[in-house]
């Protein structure tokens, strides 16, 4: 649950990737990909080259939680269990929710999915 790259191309939504200013490589996991002229790269993922002009939309998008009526944002998702992040946040904010200092001004706690509310935020591309 990280931060990701996804572009919207004919209406659909891929995950991306930047290859320079010009040009956007989206990848998908559906074989149905194929007969949109997608290729399958070493028998992980169908990806396709597009122009950048022919994209709707390039945004990356995270996954923010509210936890104990603080926004943090999702940096890893592992089963019942999430990861949060503070970076910008007081320390003595993350000392009285039991975050670990993972280095100056950086603290991050595993929490459990049902102590949170999670969201979505996109920021364009």
């Amino acid at each position: 649950m990280k931060e990701n790259i996804y572009a919207i191309y004919n209406g659909t939504e891929y995950e991306a990737g930047v290859v320079n200013d010009q040009e956007v490589v989206l990848r998908s996991d559906d074989p149905a990909v194929l007969n949109r002229g997608f290729v399958l790269y070493k028998g992980i993922k169908y990806i396709k080259k597009v122009k950048r002009t022919e994209l709707t939309d390039i945004y990356k998008k995270y996954y923010q939680a509210t936890y104990q009526n603080y926004q943090f944002v999702v940096i890893e998702d592992s089963g019942d269990k999430l990861l949060i992040i503070a970076t910008n946040m007081y320390y003595k904010i993350c000392e009285q929710l039991s975050m670990k200092m993972v280095d100056r001004g950086v603290y991050q706690k595993w929490i459990q999915k049902t102590e949170v509310e999670l969201s979505i935020s996109r920021k364009p591309l």
